[in-house]
């Protein structure tokens, strides 16, 4: 395949001039600052992919240029991209990729900005993709069972990390050494999306090809579904399309085609997940793996402390004392290993290290990794952490349904904050429709247990009159109670009340007071009315 290096139309490999733009494609690669150019692979909807090294490093792999269709390449190799694109969103998103750890996943060593757009210099993973492998006469019933499983594990991970991968095919699977690879992350998206870059016929579920559809696991579960069709009968799947028009919709159609001997399992798993309808869908990996009476590597196991429980309990216990000691570094030195080894809390500990810097740099993208770690394994903590990360944009690119959806699981555990967020969310219409009254509800909820924020944000109700009458005698109680327990927005407010007398007496002396206590405390805005 000859790609032009201009507009990134794929030629015949002999061709000498570019079928689209007319461009020469003598000496097509292009330059390309820190990175030496051997070959290209391919493209696709991120763009192309070369065969290169890095000459810092030495290091061999694949290198990813994101050439969306319609982008030019001007001659001093800088690249024009169609309106709409956003870079720092791509490098956001590839970053936050860049920290999957997992053995069936191809690691992405960098992510970074030249020439005007975005590249990813990923791992080069020796193997032959399933398509090669189909054709290659090796595939077993067995193999096939194989390869699912360590694909559902792949699939497992990347959902856990709040990602979809959206491109799941027989060409962006590689087996190496026996294992699956998942490669080509370009189209991965966060779970929840409303938009897919790239369709593909046979692949793609129902929801990928209409706007406003919102994807989620159950999307790559369809293609899954797909890909294990393929690799039994050696067919591309009828596009969803056509299943969607036709007059048997119902997935037991595609079970009937696969072989005679193809193990109950698997018959399962393309019937379940090549289900036209959503719901009729797999939700999580763990669904499918219980077929196969797998359980997943993310839960944790239902057994007695056991010495390697002992052992990750007794190496928190010395973080936690560390940590206790102002000994940060050791600290996140211990934490990482009891983290590494499933500890819940201690993932958590490592990701507030990461947060706060103390111990290790401040790296959202390495909190968001371990939070996730956590979150995803149900600490109500990091779930609420995990939703301040996506509404900020810190680790991951910004993202209000991730947020609201970490927040709502942990309030459904009792995490007051999360609570609290929830009903701010409401109040403000982000991420979900604007509602006052249940946002009130919510909020109140977590202030009559006596969290700060809350109280303080009852107080801004009643002194705005969100939800409920405008009533500064009872803005001034929340506030007191906020006050009371460390709130310094809400000294900033009752030194506001008692300068204008909505107090119900104007009182400047108080009123310096509350200010000054606010500001000596770190509430800078305080400062200006002093």
């Amino acid at each position: 395949m000859n790609i032009c290096p201009l507009c990134g139309t794929p030629n015949d490999p002999h061709a000498v001039t570019c079928i689209s733009c007319g461009a020469q494609l003598e000496n097509t690669l292009p330059r390309i600052e820190k990175y030496d150019l051997q070959r290209v692979l391919g493209s696709g909807g991120f763009g192309i992919t070369y065969l290169a090294t890095d000459r810092n490093t030495g290091r061999k792999g694949v290198l990813k240029e994101f050439f969306p269709s319609g982008s030019v390449r001007n001659r001093d190799g800088s690249v024009e991209l169609p309106q709409g694109y956003d870079i720092d969103e791509v490098l956001q998103e590839a970053r936050v990729l860049a920290r999957f750890k997992h053995e069936s996943i191809n690691m992405c060593y960098t992510a970074e900005r030249l020439n005007r757009t975005a590249y990813l210099f990923l791992e080069f993973v020796e193997g032959k993709d399933l398509i090669s492998v189909y054709h290659s006469g090796i595939l077993t019933p067995g193999l096939v069972k194989s390869i699912l499983l360590d694909l559902l594990h792949a699939l497992d991970y990347v959902h856990s990390q709040g990602f979809l991968h959206l491109d799941l095919k027989p060409e962006n699977i590689l087996l190496s050494d026996g294992r699956p690879v998942l490669i080509d992350f370009g189209s991965a998206v966060l779970h929840g999306a409303q938009s897919s870059r790239i369709v593909t016929q046979g692949y793609s579920a129902p929801e990928q090809y209409s706007k406003g559809m919102t994807l989620g696991s159950h999307t790559d579960f369809y293609a899954l579904g797909g890909v294990v069709f393929y690799l039994l009968t050696g067919r591309i799947p009828p596009s969803a399309l056509v299943r969607m028009s036709g007059e048997d919709q119902d997935s037991e159609d595609l079970v009937r085609q696969l072989p005679q001997d193809t193990p109950e399992e698997l018959r399962q798993v393309v019937g379940r997940c090549m289900a036209l309808s959503i719901p009729k869908r797999p939700a999580t990996a763990s669904e499918l793996l219980q077929i196969f009476g797998v359980q997943s590597k993310l839960q944790p196991a239902s057994r007695p402390s056991t010495e390697n429980q002992s052992r990750e309990d007794e190496a928190f216990k010395f973080a936690l004392k560390a940590e206790e000691q102002q000994d940060f570094k050791e600290a996140a030195k211990r934490y990482e290993a009891a983290a590494r080894k499933g500890h819940l809390e201690s993932a958590y500990r490592l990701g507030r290290l990461y947060h706060l810097g103390k111990g290790v740099p401040q790296d959202f993208y390495e909190e968001f990794h371990w939070m996730g770690e956590a979150a995803s394994r149900g600490h109500a903590l990091a779930q609420c952490q995990m939703g301040w990360l996506c509404f900020y944009g810190c680790g991951t690119f910004r993202s209000i349904k991730q947020s609201l959806a970490w927040f709502t699981r942990a309030a459904e555990q009792g995490n007051l904050e999360a609570l609290t967020w929830l009903g701010k969310l409401h109040i403000l219409g982000r991420g979900v429709p604007k509602d006052e009254d249940q946002g009130f509800k919510w909020i109140k909820q977590a202030a009559l247990k006596e969290h700060p924020e809350a109280e303080f944000q009852m107080g801004m109700a009643y002194l705005n009159g969100i939800s409920v009458n405008r009533h500064p005698s009872r803005a001034l109680y929340w506030f007191e109670r906020a006050m009371e327990h460390g709130h310094l927005e809400a000294l900033y407010q009752l030194g506001k009340m008692y300068r204008t007398g909505e107090a119900g007496v104007t009182d400047l002396i108080r009123s310096r007071e509350f200010f000054l206590r606010a500001f000596v405390g770190g509430f800078l805005e305080a400062e200006k009315e002093l």
